[in-house]
């Protein structure tokens, strides 16, 4: 909030210079004596009140939103947990404004732990045979060089002690993984590797395919030819714990069906998380990585396929009611009702109002805001 450069610039080269702050003088109401001296005239409005948050909006059956060509993980979640986020983002393809696209420190780290894998094994097909001497020397010349790259925020005044500590995370982070690699006999690893597939969406009109894409953080391959679909977070272990446990890792298990039918394998493939702040992998069990936290899930029967079952019902469900042009508004202020159960085939969703909502301006007010 700190005034523009510009304005300091302006006042040193006009004699008398005078700031008006249009909007403190309209708020205070003495608009007419400052506002008057630059000719612009203003009209009391009569207040009108912000519109309350409602649980549902309702759509003509004619202009509900239709299918898209491509879906991925991101905006599956958004069908299923926050159905609004997705109809203003996808359907009516709203956008925040470039401001808003400032990555925040948080997300910065985690890109930076992406980029810091990839160009890793981007650079080093023979990895394996890399010791630790020539490990040091890379991460000495690309880390640095990483930061100012893509990673400018850190470069500010007064982030040296966060940047140190960002900075020597991430390379006990590619250690960590390392060393993890080895003892599950990984042999093969691709970094951000795109794929592709189709995802039958059941529509009142009948079946439509549409195109599952997305970028699997490392697909590996162990030396028994064991697919595995690791999915790299900056932290939250505890929440991905969770999910683990709760048979509810919809990310791995979205990786894991593109990597599946993409392969055509007959099985599905293996699933893990690695989070860089702790450098331990999370799985169901350790039969893949000898030194993974596990986190059986609580329903012995319960696997990754049984949870794209419960995956592909909660889509049929929102889209039916998609269709019929009901769109349910999860967000502070409204309750759930009966339409906000899903079937007992489909996920639980979520209960709780996204904190990263990026149009909860736009979904109504509570009283008194």
């Amino acid at each position: 909030q700190a005034p523009h450069p510009l304005i300091s610039e302006l006042a040193s080269l006009a004699s008398g210079f005078n700031e008006i702050r249009v909007e403190d003088s309209l708020l205070a109401g003495d608009s007419s004596a400052t506002l008057a001296a630059l000719g612009v005239t203003t009209e009391r409005l009569a207040p009108r009140p912000l519109p309350r948050a409602r649980r549902w909006w309702t759509l003509p059956p004619d202009c509900g939103p239709a299918p898209r060509t491509t879906e991925s993980f991101t905006s599956l979640k958004k069908l299923i947990d926050y159905p609004h986020e997705w109809v203003l983002k996808y359907a009516a393809k709203l956008e925040a404004g470039r401001a808003a696209n400032l990555t925040g420190e948080a997300l910065l780290r985690g890109n930076l732990a992406h980029r810091l894998f990839e160009m890793y094994f981007t650079e080093h097909k023979n990895w394996a045979a890399q010791d630790a001497t020539a490990l040091e020397r890379w991460l000495t010349d690309t880390l640095p060089r990483l930061v100012e790259q893509e990673g400018a925020l850190m470069l500010e005044p007064g982030m040296g002690v966060a940047r140190e500590q960002m900075m020597a995370t991430l390379e006990r982070a590619l250690r960590q993984l390392l060393r993890h690699f080895e003892g599950a006999g990984i042999v093969r690893v691709a970094a951000e590797q795109w794929h592709a597939t189709t995802l039958p969406i059941r529509l009142p009109s009948g079946v439509r395919d549409v195109a599952l894409r997305g970028a699997i953080d490392l697909a590996l391959t162990d030396a028994r030819g064991r697919d595995i679909v690791l999915d790299v977070k900056w932290g939250g272990e505890e929440r991905r714990a969770e999910e683990l446990a709760q048979n509810r890792h919809l990310q791995l298990a979205t990786y894991a069906y593109l990597r599946k039918r993409e392969t055509g394998a007959a099985s599905w493939p293996a699933q893990a998380y690695f989070i860089v702040e702790s450098g331990d992998v999370l799985a169901h069990d350790t039969s893949v990585f000898p030194d993974a936290v596990p986190y059986p899930p609580a329903n012995e029967e319960a696997g990754v396929g049984e949870l794209w079952r419960r995956v592909r019902a909660s889509i049929d469900w929102r889209w039916a009611q998609l269709a019929a042009g009901a769109i349910e508004v999860n967000t502070a202020g409204t309750e759930p009702d009966q339409r906000s159960i899903p079937p007992e085939e489909a996920l639980a969703v979520a209960m709780d109002p996204d904190r990263f909502d990026d149009f909860k301006w736009l979904t109504g007010w509570e009283a008194g805001e």
